[in-house]
């Protein structure tokens, strides 16, 4: 029997896309219901608004385009703001670019559009073109501490623009805006760089942040567990032993 005669009355109850997977893959579309939406999703000391967070920039990072639709509407109907929203996917550039972030940002405004979402702007930027290097920089030594200060200056002169960059681009542009916490912020990006899976320097680096804004151990540990539906085990086992050597050796010198 063809998909298109099997639909019948379930075209009005499921959406396109779980429909295709309830006909043609059922057993496939029940261990993923099961385990994605249910057993993951209870585990783990982070609350729901976290760890739909953690679900939306891991999809991003993932560039999981039908999974983000899913985890999208799963979102909103938690009562996340536009803001919020908005907010993670406009950070989400700073990581993993441009190109892969203009279809998100298209997607989310279709789905505000279905639920009548007033598109009127409200202005969230805290920082002018003059001073957003300056505060980029003082976000920077919140987050990861002293020995930030004068990062944008420091280097080697061919690459020291780069540097500069991520004070102005990275943390003065995005981190500065209003709509997330600087905690907020710092998990977005913990659960992007566990996502691309090529970055274990940075990540570290901001397991640290996390640890330095007031993130627990098993909070991380809940949030890497978050991402296992949307990239599998591999980059999460990294990412909870980069965790591993960051508090278990911090415990061990104490």
């Amino acid at each position: 029997m063809k998909l298109s005669d099997m639909r019948g009355d379930k075209a009005r109850l499921f959406s396109p896309s779980a429909l295709s997977l309830d006909v043609t893959d059922p057993e496939y579309a029940e261990i993923i219901a099961r385990f994605a939406f249910l057993e993951v999703t209870q585990f783990g000391e982070l609350d729901k608004r976290d760890k739909v967070l953690t679900a939306l920039a891991s999809v991003i990072a993932s560039n999981g385009r039908e999974a983000y639709t899913m985890v999208l509407k799963g979102a909103l109907k938690l009562g996340l703001k536009e803001e919020e929203i908005k907010e993670l996917i406009y950070q989400s550039t700073a990581y993993v670019g441009l190109s892969n972030v203009l279809y998100f940002l298209r997607e989310t405004n279709k789905e505000l559009d279905k639920i009548d979402h007033d598109f009127s702007h409200t202005k969230r930027r805290t920082v002018d073109h003059e001073d957003r290097c300056r505060k980029g920089e003082e976000i920077q030594v919140a987050i990861f501490g002293e020995g930030m200060r004068g990062f944008s200056e420091q280097g080697d002169e061919d690459r020291r623009h780069i540097n500069r960059w991520l004070s102005e681009n990275c943390f003065g542009d995005y981190y500065s805006r209003e709509g997330l916490s600087l905690k907020d912020r710092e998990l977005i990006t913990f659960s992007i760089l566990l996502s691309l899976g090529c970055t274990p320097k940075q990540l570290k680096s901001h397991i640290q942040g996390n640890l330095n804004l007031g993130r627990t151990r098993k909070e991380l540990i809940a949030a890497a567990s978050e991402c296992v539906p949307y990239v599998g085990y591999p980059k999460v086992l990294n990412a909870l032993d980069a965790i591993d050597e960051l508090t278990l050796e911090a415990k061990g010198a104490d």
